[in-house]
């Protein structure tokens, strides 16, 4: 039979190439990632609503049929199995580790290619089939951080790629605690100060902390890491973030030799330029030596 005969009338579902690719947001909504990997189940499973045995599929809502705004909002790629007749599907299938090596491989690949939505894809379908796989996440955070440095300006598709990379860094972080290795310490270090940036930014001061604690503790860390995460703690402690904002607001209204001071012309520019040295002094007191604060 050829794919397109295994099209549905309304197109929800496409199977071709071992895959069953999810066209419609309805479908991909119940779908979510697996809190552990399946090992030794057997091979044939029985749709439980009609009987009828299942197919071993990829079930993705990404791909070259994949619906890119459905893949942008539920990203999905896993293995499983599924019944196109009754749109059941069961996952994560159980496979071993040179299947998911060769994942692995592929995303690397892309990465290293440029192609940062197709390692995004194949590094997701590796924490779904292995939730908790540290590389598989932490691997999954690069690939979503350099998408959404490459790719994406729209504020609302920023701020979710973010809030993913986060996640995928803080499981990835989650599975080296449970399970120490050498071999994953420089990266361990670049999520745990990548975390701390983000709760920074966030102004979660305490995160930010325990993320740099855990970075600065780690026998692995780099002469250069240490010394950014050593420049990062100090920027929090003295609130180099007080200054940065109150700079913004009273520059404008200072005189300086290339330009004259700008009025100011409203109340409410007036209680913006008080809280704004209110809060230079704040920072000041703690970073008494910053001369640009005096």
């Amino acid at each position: 039979m050829g794919w397109l005969d295994r099209i549905l009338p309304d197109r929800e579902l496409v199977a071709r190439d071992g895959m069953c690719v999810l066209r419609r947001a309805e479908l991909a909504a119940p779908l979510r990632r697996p809190d552990a990997a399946v090992f030794g189940e057997p091979r044939a499973r029985a749709c439980s609503g009609c009987g009828e045995p299942m197919e071993e599929l990829l079930i993705t809502t990404g791909g070259p049929l994949g619906v890119p705004e459905l893949w942008r909002d539920q990203p999905v790629s896993v293995d499983g199995w599924v019944c196109l007749a009754c749109s059941l599907f069961q996952y994560p299938r159980s496979l071993g580790a040179d299947e998911i090596t060769g994942f692995m491989d592929e995303g690397v690949r892309c990465g290293r290619a440029g192609d940062y939505a197709s390692a995004e894809w194949w590094f997701t379908r590796v924490v779904w089939d292995w939730p908790g796989y540290a590389p598989g996440h932490l691997n999954l955070a690069e690939a979503t951080r350099s998408r959404l440095h490459a790719e994406h300006d729209e504020p609302l598709l920023r701020h979710r790629l973010r809030e993913r990379m986060r996640e995928q860094y803080e499981a990835g972080v989650a599975a080296y605690e449970r399970a120490p290795s050498a071999e994953l310490g420089a990266h361990v270090a670049r999520a745990q100060l990548t975390l701390a940036e983000l709760a920074i930014e966030d102004g979660a001061f305490a995160r930010a902390a325990r993320s740099l604690e855990a970075c600065l503790a780690l026998p692995e860390l780099s002469d250069g890491d240490r010394e950014r995460a050593l420049k990062l703690r100090e920027y929090f402690e003295r609130r180099y973030d007080l200054f940065e904002a109150a700079a913004a607001v009273v520059d404008p209204h200072l005189e300086l030799m290339d330009r004259p001071a700008r009025p100011i012309e409203s109340p409410e520019q007036r209680a913006a330029v008080k809280k704004a040295i209110v809060d230079l002094e704040r920072h000041h007191a703690l970073a008494p030596d910053h001369c640009q604060a005096a």
